[in-house]
């Protein structure tokens, strides 16, 4: 998807979260894209040890899941955006720039969210007022995890 641009490039990839913090360790990097679901921690847990790592590194979240369920969590985590896997290759281009930058990346759905979330309008969903942790935990449960997993 990035690949077609000519000042965005590609400059390592990684299968799990410690192979992110091995590279992030090796190279200097503008902006990392991650999941937040990925082999060995989620992709919020990721977020605040890169951050420790790299403090000039600019993240971008990049999901499956709804920026309903984890957009607002991830910018109170300090990530430059949030977005679904499902995006227009310009509107992910967009962000990465907009991140390379030093600005944040919010979707015109999350931009009325926030809006609402500031102004008091807003009614927290239930899954919002979990922890990150709550959250993992209740993620399992619902995909048939045992609990002697969990």
């Amino acid at each position: 998807m990035l690949g077609t641009t000519d000042d965005i490039i590609v400059a390592g990839e990684a299968g799990d979260a410690q192979q992110a913090i091995e590279l992030a360790r090796a190279r200097t990097f503008d902006v990392a894209l991650l999941d937040i679901t990925m082999p060995g921690m989620n992709g919020l847990e990721l977020l605040g040890r890169l951050q420790n790592l790299c403090p000039s590194m600019a993240t971008l979240m990049l999901s499956t899941y709804s920026e309903e369920i984890y957009a607002v969590r991830a910018l109170r985590l300090g990530a430059a955006g949030y977005l679904t896997k499902d995006v227009p290759t310009p509107v992910l281009v967009d962000a990465v720039r907009r991140a390379a930058a030093g600005r944040k990346y919010v979707s015109p759905a999350l931009v009325q969210k926030l809006a609402l979330m500031v102004c008091g309008d807003a009614t927290a969903s239930g899954h919002e007022t979990l922890s990150n942790r709550e959250l993992e935990v209740f993620k399992l449960i619902a995909c048939g995890e045992p609990l002697v997993l969990i």
